[in-house]
């Protein structure tokens, strides 16, 4: 029996890890987040009728999805893909 490293859970998780949603998930997600913060201020500016109340609207909504969005998976890489199960107890 030979030990072959590319069969094992390690080096698939390392593999896995190299996507490029899973390498930029977590600098998407503090983008997004910062984003969501700085389009609150459009409500405001709709409110004093700088720009529509649509648009100041449904910006914010868009960067809270892309944000749990992001949020999702890099919990995903954190949780499961980064920390696998190994079967066999030393």
């Amino acid at each position: 029996m030979t030990f072959d490293i590319k069969n094992t859970s390690i080096f698939q998780a390392v593999k896995i890890e190299r996507f490029l949603l899973f390498k930029y998930a977590k600098i998407l997600k503090e983008t997004s987040l910062y984003l969501f913060i700085v389009s609150l201020s459009f409500i405001v500016a709709a409110f004093f009728g700088y720009i529509s109340e649509g648009f100041a609207l449904k910006l914010p909504i868009l960067f809270l999805v892309f944000y749990i969005i992001f949020f999702e998976i890099n919990l995903f890489l954190n949780l499961k893909i980064r920390k696998p199960e190994i079967g066999i107890k030393i």
